[in-house]
């Protein structure tokens, strides 16, 4: 897994409304679960100030099906920040749910990357984006 904290880099792949104050930031290479060999995922974690945060989430919709949100203990490796890391609580012996508030990812999604949600992290300023090319 490849992590990264270039701002540019991912402004490229995704859009940003707001320019985040911190972000990291990793593509997943998926080609299993009924999903082809080519596509992948995007995953990151952006970190606003509580103005910006909160005018991000007044211009989301909220998931309809709660709060999708889990990811494998490899996904969420040593890389997260503390406080997102913090809010993570297992699910079964190969996940982790992720506590917090799911948005649909209108804001950020940009072609491949349109399928996925947005998790405002229970407690935090930091949002985390789960996309993918299916």
């Amino acid at each position: 897994m490849n992590l990264s904290t270039d701002v540019n880099a991912l402004s490229r792949l995704i859009r940003l409304p707001y320019q985040p104050r911190s972000v990291r930031w990793t593509q997943i290479k998926m080609g299993k679960i009924g999903l082809g060999p080519s596509d992948y995922g995007l995953i990151a974690v952006l970190e606003y100030d509580d103005a910006i945060c909160a005018g991000i989430l007044a211009k989301s919709t909220p998931e309809l099906e709660g709060n999708p949100a889990i990811l494998t203990k490899e996904e969420a490796g040593g890389w997260l920040f503390p406080l997102v890391r913090n809010q993570l609580e297992p699910n079964g012996d190969h996940y982790y749910k992720i506590k917090g508030t799911a948005f649909r990812p209108t804001l950020f999604a940009h072609s491949p990357f349109l399928i996925g949600y947005v998790i405002r992290i229970e407690n935090t300023n930091f949002l985390l984006l789960a996309l993918s090319t299916t």
